[in-house]
């Protein structure tokens, strides 16, 4: 016996006397049995006051800033934009350091980090990143060249500080809550 004389016998034809496909057929036996279709549900960005420093992180990396578009990072606060930057930041200093910075987040968030970290009250922190960009010569068009199959610049004498930039964004998202009220 076929498939098809099967699912006909069970009544799972549409109305041309034609089998359903197995997605449909999924379809009606979950809805026989009072189960509908998965949905994907997201909910609003969690606001300040964070409870976790995680769930800042995480809302700070779902603001919905594009640091690579001039007209949508422009259009948002000062602080929104610097903690989306500062959030990817952070994590890419704690995953491998400056090189990897840039070779992953590109040009949009490497050129705007130094601004970023001025705005999260870190100054010395940016002027060390600017100095090691100039440094390696590192402009838009050499950071987007970047790939991790060749090797990285050399971190600073003086490093970033991961744990500083922590504080920054998390201080900066306590006392900025409006920044979270997106749409």
């Amino acid at each position: 016996m076929r498939m098809a004389d099967v699912f006909r016998a069970l009544g799972m034809v549409d109305r041309d006397g034609k089998p359903f496909d197995e997605t449909e057929i999924r379809r009606q036996v979950m809805a026989s049995l009072g189960v509908s279709a998965p949905v994907i549900e997201t909910g609003p960005l969690p606001k300040p006051p964070f409870r976790t420093w995680e769930s800042c992180l995480q809302a700070c990396l779902s603001l919905p800033v594009d640091p690579g578009d001039e007209e949508d990072f422009d259009r948002h606060a000062p602080e929104t934009g610097a903690m989306a930057v500062g959030a990817v930041l952070f994590l890419e200093l704690t995953d491998g350091g400056l090189g990897t910075f840039v070779c992953h987040a590109g040009s949009a968030y490497a050129l705007r980090a130094p601004q970023s970290l001025r705005i999260l009250g870190l100054p010395e922190q940016a002027e060390r990143l600017e100095a090691w960009l100039a440094l390696h010569g590192l402009d838009a068009q050499t950071i987007d060249a970047l790939t991790e199959d060749e090797p990285l610049p050399a971190e600073p004498e003086t490093p970033l500080d991961p744990a500083a930039l922590r504080q920054a964004i998390q201080a900066c998202a306590e006392a900025h809550p409006e920044c979270f009220d997106v749409q």
